[in-house]
């Protein structure tokens, strides 16, 4: 994580995105600030793990140079991250499941486990109205148990590595939050990748509210 001192115009995280794509600085930088901006150049100070304060000076590109520097520096930052393949909105918490169709599929991903261990639960699902008394019949079988709760398991570690990891490195997500989030996407497949959605929306309504909202 980026830390260092917020200016008016851009973030930290903006700020790390324009030494990385224009100033050609790689490394993990630990704190970051500008300093300066006019029509042509700002200057950046910043610092990597155990070093001291550096100084980068990086050319505007002719195509943002405005009578407006902080547009000039805002559009800058917003190409450096699109080069990044990273979203311009950090996620900095971990979310739980927040809905009724979140608690469900928790319930529903548990439901086979329970049936397994403790058969009765079963018993009384088959008492429900409109319950197939097949469905009943082929459910009350270890091995059929076993085999949904290892298909369950599968899809939600396939859903995890090719849609919520990818999430969270496109949302900048913290190293500290990223087991709990990996567990709860092998708890519930997607649902995590959703959540990571609809906070970076949330954060960018916030940024950028609607001039017909009130």
């Amino acid at each position: 994580m980026t830390g260092g001192k917020e200016d008016s115009m851009v973030g930290a995280t903006a700020l790390q995105d324009i030494l990385f794509v224009y100033g050609g600085v790689q490394r993990h930088i630990t704190s970051v600030e500008l300093r300066t901006v006019d029509r042509d150049n700002l200057t950046i100070d910043y610092s990597c793990s155990h070093g001291s304060m550096m100084e980068k000076s990086v050319t505007i590109p002719e195509k943002f140079r405005s009578a407006n520097s902080t547009d000039a520096v805002r559009a800058m930052a917003h190409e450096a991250c699109q080069v990044r393949g990273l979203s311009p909105y950090e996620i900095r918490e971990v979310i739980p499941p927040n809905t009724v169709l979140d608690w469900l599929i928790v319930g529903g991903v548990f439901l086979p486990t329970l049936c397994y261990v403790y058969r009765p639960a079963l018993y009384c699902l088959g008492k429900l109205p409109l319950f197939p008394a097949a469905v009943l019949a082929l459910l009350d079988n270890d091995r059929v148990l076993l085999a949904i709760i290892v298909l369950e398991f599968v899809a939600h570690a396939a859903e995890t590595l090719f849609i919520v990891v990818p999430k969270l490195q496109y949302y900048r997500t913290r190293s500290q939050d990223r087991t709990a989030w990996l567990l709860l996407g092998l708890l519930e497949g997607y649902g995590p990748a959703r959540r990571l959605d609809d906070r970076a929306r949330a954060i960018a309504a916030a940024k950028n509210p609607s001039p017909h909202s009130e």
